[in-house]
């Protein structure tokens, strides 16, 4: 009778095990569809991975299945998360009456952080118990990304078709519409299909042409870099990029790939050309507001390396700006929301350790990769996001906090097999 328990019990945990999985792929799949329902999945979900980690922390811990790679990157989160919600602690009491922009970034971080947090639970546990993902599930999910992708091109399509400009979708800029595309792709790519056809090939390919013309449609540049290193290393890692290109035939097909993509993405690429061109006589640009935002950035952090109020940056940016880039009203007015830059966003608000805890977050992705352990999946949405965040702010939005934290959490799946295949025109003779 005891083993029959026993049985019943590992096959509802199971069922558990598949259902949070299932719950945390929808929530990738729609979150550009739909506003709260997502976010109310995610938390449930999470608060399911905290509840399981309760119940099952004797055996874990007794087992010790947890290696010093998960240790250290479910930390690595939580400690990154905690440290926002203490800093926006501290500004509230220090500073108490901030501007309207301020505390719409204060609650953002808070927000943020507390995802993150119940992210290094969902991390933990996916990681932990990703063996029992059943082959079924597996096939769901990959359909469920599919299509989510696909009706999120269409609806996509539908608003540039009315407004003709970038993309917005339900997100709060087009470039944040495209990195939670970017996470949705990386998560995609690494869950595999233990029984492949050419059926599934031609998915695949369709996949990666929807996730293309998503990035193209937000006109943001650094998520398309994003995109061409993600797309090469899940070549490269399964085929060997230079064994692929060994064929003419491939040669010939990835020099119409090149071409192409210039074609299609040339116009946001001359324009990047033509503001740095014309710097010296037109800084008030995309790119020239960036170059005055990080000057600034940098000099706030060098004389203020701890904790600060969002309007005290923006101030002192703003004076610097005026002294050293005067006529820069572009990065003069969009300094006040963010710094343009991952690393430095943090630094000028969290100091020190704010940086520290973020690079900790980078330095164990890549320590998990260089290990080649269970873990290594988790490089692909973190390289995406160093990548976008050399240029932009990915962690400042809730929704692109949700969506990395998620595709992290499904990346660190290893089944039997995790050899994901890419389409057979690429494939070697």
């Amino acid at each position: 009778m005891k083993i029959f328990n026993h049985i019943n019990i590992e096959k509802s945990f199971g069922i558990m095990i598949n259902t949070v999985f299932l719950m945390l792929v929808s929530v990738l799949s729609v979150s550009l569809l739909i506003d709260s329902v997502p976010q109310k999945i995610f938390y449930l979900s999470s608060y399911l991975c905290v509840l399981i980690f309760a119940v099952k922390c004797k055996g874990i811990l007794s087992k010790r299945m947890i290696s010093k790679d998960l240790f250290l990157l479910a930390t690595s989160f939580f400690l990154f998360g905690l440290l926002r919600v203490l800093w926006t602690g501290f500004i509230d009491v220090r500073y108490g009456a901030l501007s309207d922009i301020s505390s719409s970034i204060l609650n953002d971080y808070e927000l943020s952080g507390k995802r993150f947090m119940l992210g290094s639970f969902i991390v933990m546990v996916m990681a932990l118990y990703n063996n029992k993902i059943s082959e079924q599930c597996l096939k769901i999910s990959k359909i469920i990304i599919w299509v989510g992708a696909v009706v999120t091109l269409y609806f996509g399509a539908k608003e540039y078709a009315m407004t003709h400009s970038r993309i917005f979708l339900t997100a709060n800029a087009p470039s944040s519409t495209a990195y939670m595309v970017i996470f949705m792709y990386c998560a995609y790519l690494w869950l595999p299909m233990l029984k492949m056809n050419n059926k599934w090939l031609i998915a695949d390919a369709v996949l990666m042409i929807a996730i293309f013309i998503l990035v193209i449609l937000t006109g943001t540049r650094i998520a398309l870099v994003a995109y061409g290193f993600i797309t090469l290393y899940q070549v490269s890692r399964h085929y060997g990029l230079l064994n692929i290109l060994k064929p003419i035939r491939n040669r010939i097909v990835a020099v119409f790939i090149i071409i192409a993509v210039a074609f299609i993405s040339g116009n946001r690429w001359i324009e990047a050309f033509d503001n740095l061109k014309d710097y010296d006589t037109n800084s008030s640009t995309s790119l020239g507001a960036r170059v005055a935002i990080w000057d600034s950035g940098i000099h706030f952090f060098s004389n203020h390396p701890g904790f600060n109020s969002p309007d005290v940056r923006t101030t002192t940016a703003r004076e610097y700006i005026a002294r050293f880039h005067p006529g820069n009203a572009e990065g003069y007015k969009n300094v006040q929301s963010n710094m343009h830059n991952e690393l430095l966003d943090v630094a000028t608000l969290q100091g020190i350790a704010g940086l520290v805890s973020l690079l900790f977050i980078y330095f164990v992705v890549l320590r998990a990769w260089l290990n080649r352990n269970e873990l290594k999946g988790i490089i692909m949405p973190a390289a995406a996001l160093f990548i976008m965040g050399m240029v932009d702010t990915v962690l400042f939005f809730p929704a692109t906090t949700m969506l990395f934290i998620i595709s992290a959490a499904l990346c660190t799946f290893t089944g039997s097999s995790n050899k994901q295949h890419i389409p057979m025109l690429l494939e070697r003779d």
